[in-house]
């Protein structure tokens, strides 16, 4: 426009007495604006002293970078039109004031309403507290907003109640955790090829007051330089995508906020160290999402508690699915994990649901939980199965089996009857070593070679029901496919076997082993009962008796069915 231009607006409002129907009445109002046209130019794109802009509109040809030790200032209300491919620059020791207001925000634009028309700001290793942007709209350029910044020159900006859209790139880029964001609040990321693209370190700076939507990709771009300061992500109004195919690391307290939902590119992961914590505390009504760009099983690796000890780490009202192990431990006695998962959806892994990697996991609680469509549901170690509640899902896998690897049972514990059986999977021998109490209906599948060993320091006591008995069996129904139950100097009276069934066991010494054995001499007896049981196809013996009475074999047999036993069903000592 060469000169001022009258632009008749007209406005249309419903009466306030009249609803908007067929027959609605409307006030027509005609108003005039003035919108001055761009007289003024900046021809010298080099700025190397204090400068205030306060003309109402002014061309930039040329561009403009704003040297040390410069202040750029530009008052409310002014307007700038960049030339195509042109950029204001704010550089080292300079700075960038434009602070507008409500009525006269700051519009700093291009010539031409084209997306990627001009470059946009770019703060570069300019760590000034002066660089801010107060009711301010960006728009049309690549990159709007952008930095540049390291450890050892970083760049400082506060970015509040401003607009930046249009962009064919990003609305805003903080390209390293270095960039000092001393605010981020009430802002419009909108129109742009992607609103926001920042590392991970400085995710707890975008408040939910601030708009992102409207964009082609609508997604936070979040990549990797790890979680080094405590912080909480918000639920934002649209999802984080975790860009970086690379393990997120989470060395400090993360909180993520109930609704936040993250996406995790090929490969990722999330890594909460011993120094870091994870606290996904959803709800119902708005739970926590961890999921894969592409909705295949394996597609990331999922989250990992790495020797984190914290009493944050909680997964409750979350959803985590299409990982490779969706929820991982790594633990030791001197470096234990810590967890609490509640109300969670461990989905579509190609490998497990959940992976606890050893006894030393303190699991506070796993309640109300479902795993499904998983390769296998979860693998553990004996030592912790009891805090499998059965209000929990565990079927609709692949395999559909409680897997369990052997560690010995050393505290007092019961085992609930699930959904599916447990899998014994490792082919050695697990050792009870404490009080386990096994309910009714509860289905043992142990691997070739394997075996339970009740030691004297232990027992095992396992009533089954007639509608609900008790199996004991091999992964492969052939005789002598494992070892068998074998009571070695265990007095307890608590040694009880009731409506029970042992198979496919027997596979020692066909002339000395049984389904069920017994070790016992006078100085270290044995105790057990067998009732209402079913003891069969056993390799060797039914039940190898060690000795009698007077041998310290106490052993007591009562109404039970022998069927297909090599050996024979009882062996006289």
């Amino acid at each position: 426009m060469e000169g001022d231009e009258t632009v008749n607006l007209e406005l249309f409002s419903p009466s306030a007495n009249t609803s908007l129907g067929t027959n609605t009445t409307a006030v027509l109002t005609i108003i005039d604006v003035v919108v001055s046209a761009c007289n003024g130019e900046i021809t010298d794109s080099s700025v190397t002293e204090d400068t205030t802009l306060n003309e109402p509109c002014y061309k930039v040809p040329n561009g403009i970078s704003v040297n040390n030790p410069a202040r750029l200032t530009i008052n409310p209300g002014v307007r700038l039109e960049f030339a195509a491919g042109t950029q204001l620059e704010v550089n080292t020791g300079a700075s960038l004031y434009a602070v507008g207001t409500v009525a006269e925000p700051i519009v700093i634009t291009a010539r031409e309403a084209t997306p990627g028309y001009w470059e946009g700001i770019e703060f570069r290793w300019s760590n000034s507290i002066n660089n801010q942007l107060d009711y301010v709209t960006v728009e049309y350029g690549v990159i709007n907003i952008n930095t540049s910044s390291t450890s050892g020159s970083p760049t400082r900006l506060s970015v509040k109640n401003s607009t930046s859209r249009q962009a064919s790139n990003l609305g805003v880029y903080l390209v390293d955790s270095s960039v000092s964001l001393d605010a981020f609040e009430s802002n419009t990321l909108t129109l742009n090829d992607r609103p926001i693209s920042l590392p991970d370190e400085m995710v707890g700076k975008l408040g939910n007051d601030s708009q992102y939507n409207g964009n082609t990709d609508d997604r936070i771009h979040v990549f990797r330089e790890d979680v080094k300061t405590a912080q909480t992500w918000k639920k934002l109004d649209i999802p984080y995508y975790m860009r970086s195919s690379l393990t997120y690391g989470i060395d400090a307290a993360l909180t993520l906020e109930a609704g936040v939902s993250l996406t995790f590119n090929a490969g990722a992961e999330l890594s909460i160290s011993s120094s870091g914590s994870l606290k996904a505390v959803g709800s119902e009504a708005e739970p926590i999402l961890f999921t894969g760009r592409e909705a295949s099983p394996g597609y990331w690796e999922g989250i990992v508690f790495r020797w984190s000890n914290s009493i944050n780490n909680q997964l409750d009202y979350v959803t985590v699915e299409y990982g490779v192990i969706n929820i991982d431990t790594s633990s030791t006695s001197g470096s234990p994990t810590r967890l609490s998962i509640k109300n969670t959806t461990s989905r579509q892994a190609s490998n497990l649901g959940v992976y606890l990697a050893d006894s030393s996991v303190n699991l506070g609680a796993f309640e109300n939980n479902i795993l499904t469509l998983n390769d296998r549901p979860i693998s553990l170690p004996d030592e912790i199965v009891e805090k499998l509640g059965n209000d929990s899902q565990y079927n609709g896998n692949t395999d559909d089996r409680i897997h369990v690897f052997r560690e010995d049972v050393k505290t007092a514990q019961t085992w609930k009857k699930l959904d599916i059986p447990y899998y014994m999977r490792s082919s050695l021998t697990y050792g009870i070593d404490a009080a386990l109490t096994l309910e009714a209906g509860v289905s043992l599948t142990f691997n070739a070679g394997a075996g339970l060993s009740v030691s004297s320091s232990g027992s095992l006591k396992a009533i089954g029901t007639e509608a609900e008995p008790i199996l004991f069996t091999g992964l492969e129904a052939s005789p002598g496919y494992w070892e068998g139950i074998v009571f070695r100097w265990s007095n307890s009276i608590n040694n009880q076997l009731d409506y029970v069934t042992v198979e496919y066991a027997g596979a020692g010494n066909v002339s000395n082993s049984g389904n069920i054995d017994s070790s016992c001499t006078s100085g270290s007896p044995t105790r057990f009962s067998v009732t209402n049981s079913t003891i069969e196809n056993s390799a060797s013996w039914g039940v190898y008796k060690a000795g009698t009475v007077e041998d310290g074999c106490n052993i007591t047999l009562s109404n039970n069915t022998y069927n297909n036993n090599t050996s024979g069903n009882v062996n006289t000592p």
